[in-house]
Parts: structure tokens; sequence; C-alpha cells
């Protein structure tokens, strides 16, 4: 909430403070509820987190494949079991229901004690980017929300882009030159 409050009092002082938003932030903040993240928003913030994500999404894709096919019979179908990509498969990778580089944040009530497989891949990959760019972030999104609206109202911010707040909280340059900082 004070993160907010001191962007929109920085704001309505037209101060340029020195904090780097990414545009994910804004765009999140706009369709809180409408939208679902994705891998390809994920990428906005951790394109290495993304990039892995896309390998296994790479599972997901064949396996769908072998089951949507008609002219594949329920014995052949088994073969999803040995789907391989790059000559690896999904249980070579060793991977549980925790988020990547945090073995303590279980994505799923037991996460640390189930192995992902191919036939969870699909659920481990949606549950991976939820917690980073969905409700992981919810609540640190709504108390800047709330922050920003207790000094002005947040939906004013609807006439800009994403990009464009970007540019208002940060990335822009102040003039701090004696002419414009001297007293009359």
């Amino acid at each position: 909430m004070g993160l907010g409050k001191f962007v929109a009092r920085s704001m309505l002082d037209s101060r340029i403070i020195d904090i780097h938003f990414n545009p994910l932030f804004f765009r999140l903040a706009e369709n809180s509820d409408e939208e679902r993240p994705t891998i390809h928003s994920l990428r906005l913030v951790d394109r290495r987190l993304s990039d892995s994500l896309k390998l296994l999404q790479r599972f997901v894709d064949a396996k769908q494949q072998i089951q949507g096919d008609d002219t594949v019979d329920d014995k052949e179908k088994t073969k999803i079991k040995e789907i391989r990509i790059d000559n690896t498969s999904v249980d070579d990778l060793a991977l549980d229901f925790t988020l990547p580089g945090y073995g303590k944040i279980e994505l799923k009530p037991g996460g640390k004690n189930i192995d992902v497989t191919i036939e969870n891949v699909d659920e481990y990959i949606d549950l991976v980017v939820d917690f980073t760019i969905g409700r992981g972030v919810r609540r640190q999104i709504a108390a800047f929300k709330n922050g920003f609206t207790s000094v002005f109202p947040y939906d004013a911010l609807c006439a800009f882009t994403a990009d464009e707040l970007v540019m208002v909280f940060g990335k822009s340059e102040e003039d701090w030159s004696y002419e414009s900082t001297a007293l009359p």
C-alpha cells in the first residue's frame, strides 16, 4: 500500500521517481481478473523461466497431438509415456510441484512430494505461470492500487498505456539543473 501511495504523491507533485516498473505490472493491474497469464507474458518478467516452460510446453503439445489423433487407437495412446523432446523425457527433468528456484514454495498442497510427469506437466506449467504473474502477485497489485487510490483515483490512469506509465514513473529524465530548482 505504501508504494502505491508514494507513486501517487509523486505524480501529484510532478516528481519523477526512480522506480522502474515492468509494463506487465500495470497490464495486470488493469486486467486483474479478466486475463489469464501466459508463458508469453511471463517472458516479460523472467526470460529464462519462460524459456524453460516453453520446453515443457513442447511435451504438452506432443501429448495433445497423440490424444487428439483419432487414427491412433487406445493401445497406441499409451505411447504418451514414451514422449521424448531433445532426447529427454519429462521424468528425466526430476521436477516437482514447487516454484522453480524456490524449493520451499509449493505450487499446490504437498507439491514437493508430487513429481511432474507427462500426465501432469500441463498443470505444472499453468501453476508456475499463475504463481509467478497471476495469483502470486494479486495481493501486491491490489495493495498498490489501494494505496494509490487513497491519494489519487487509480482509474484515472486508464488514460495511459502500461508503457506510458512506466515512462511516467521512472524512465524519463528529471531536470535537476540549478535553473529549474532555483527559487525566484
